[in-house]
């Protein structure tokens, strides 16, 4: 299974395709399309996974940098929104950059059930 977490409003998984070894997306529970449209429960909640993924990467993967990103599109209902954590484990080499694939060295499952308590 590549669920990692779950609250009340958010819900934390390691996605297919991946762009990065250990990938981890976080959505809101409730259909929201951008942070600015979040009531606090939401952003607590999505706060908490945050913390949680973060620091079961500082356990498992040794206190990696790590990037995050907050995708939304405010205006556009159809849009929901979400939060990608990767850790910095390996740099695109000329297959990424020439073809916009990523290859990853760590399935989703595998990635969840290491990352997992």
């Amino acid at each position: 299974m590549r669920l990692l977490y779950e609250n009340s409003g958010a819900v934390a998984f390691c996605p297919h395709f991946s762009m990065s070894p250990f990938d981890v997306w976080i959505l809101p529970k409730q259909h929201v399309n951008h942070l600015a449209n979040c009531t606090d429960e939401i952003l607590q909640s999505i706060g908490d996974a945050i913390r949680f993924v973060v620091s079961r990467y500082d356990v498992v993967l040794g206190s990696p940098s790590y990037n995050y990103m907050f995708y939304g599109i405010f205006g556009d209902d159809s849009y929901h929104l979400n939060v990608r954590l990767q850790p910095v484990l390996s740099t695109p080499a000329g297959f990424e950059k020439n073809t916009g694939i990523y290859i990853t060295t760590v399935s989703p499952e595998a990635a969840a059930s290491y990352l997992g308590v």
